[in-house]
């Protein structure tokens, strides 16, 4: 059953952002756009979206926001080491705490399946397989799982967690622009034979997920794998 909201995006101008915005502005959702200053506002302006000035890493920046929003999508996520923390851990804290001012229907965090850490070769992983990551972004990522999961306990926080594998399609992402173009140009090593597995998930398909996840109903306090069907070698990709 489809229902109007007001919807706030963080990492909006990102890979996935960007094609999140595409999906939402065929909705009927009021969308919004939390954004570190207005260099693609133009951009959002022409889709629809609302844009709103503001960076996660501090909380008196978000406190300035209005708070009406019933459903906040979670995606701003930094992989550059130095900053990684300052978003990942401090700028998801004070995200979760803003969502709590809000009219708060759902809390839609898109987490990833490097929480799960190196797993069996052949074996299918589902959302109760031990999390075992040895990765720093992984790890940024688990905290912030558990800190959802018991808050929804706890609380009956609206959280719903979507753990993609590695995303692909469309225009730029990090798979393509580091891992796929390194490959092909022989900048990154091939680990053995090229043969080892690779899950993936196809941005249009995340992107579904996400939109799907707004209006549906009994999954707060859940977490989701997303993946598309198959698995490719990266003797396959290149």
């Amino acid at each position: 059953n489809f229902e109007s909201m007001k919807v706030l995006v963080t990492g909006a101008t990102g890979y996935v952002g960007r094609h999140l915005i595409n999906e939402l502005k065929k909705t009927e959702h009021e969308v919004f756009a939390l954004i570190r200053n207005n260099k693609n506002s133009e951009k959002l302006i022409e889709n629809n979206v609302k844009p709103l000035i503001g960076d996660i890493k501090f909380k008196e920046s978000l406190n300035k926001l209005d708070k009406h929003f019933e459903i906040i999508i979670h995606l701003a996520f930094s992989l550059f080491p130095g900053a990684d923390s300052d978003t990942n851990v401090t700028g998801f804290d004070n995200v979760v705490s803003f969502a709590k001012e809000n009219p708060l229907r759902k809390f839609i965090y898109i987490s990833s399946q490097l929480v799960y850490g190196n797993t069996p070769e052949n074996e299918i992983i589902n959302e109760d397989f031990p999390c075992q990551t040895t990765m720093f972004f992984g790890k940024h990522q688990l905290r912030a799982e558990n800190k959802l999961i018991n808050m929804a306990v706890s609380e009956g926080f609206p959280a719903v967690i979507l753990r993609p594998s590695e995303i692909f399609g469309g225009e730029g992402g990090f798979f393509k622009e580091t891992q796929l173009n390194g490959y092909i140009n022989g900048k990154v090593p091939i680990i053995g034979k090229g043969n080892n597995a690779i899950s993936f998930t196809f941005v249009g398909d995340l992107v579904q997920a996400i939109v799907s996840s707004i209006n549906k109903q009994g999954i707060e306090g859940h977490i989701f794998n997303i993946n598309t069907p198959g698995v490719l070698t990266i003797n396959e990709l290149i």
